[in-house]
């Protein structure tokens, strides 16, 4: 689905209304083609997001959510 206003709204609904299970179990977010974030295990494990995304932004989507970001993953050797 697209994240108009009307989803997100509809989305937020469920949120606060429904247990996380039966929202989704499995959450990924595109813009265009490229994956953005995903979260498997959805409201119990952590959101993965894509390196590609700014500091900022997704320092104003913790702010949002009221959350603080975590750590990045340590980088795997080759």
């Amino acid at each position: 689905m697209r994240a108009s206003e009307v989803a997100l709204n509809a989305l937020n609904e469920l949120v606060n209304s429904c247990a996380g299970p039966e929202i989704c179990n499995h959450l990924y977010a595109y813009e265009d083609s490229t994956l953005l974030l995903e979260w498997h295990d959805a409201f119990s494990d952590p959101i993965h997001v894509a390196g590609t995304v700014s500091p900022k932004v997704i320092a104003a989507f913790c702010a949002a959510l009221g959350v603080g970001p975590a750590k990045p993953p340590a980088q795997r050797s080759a």
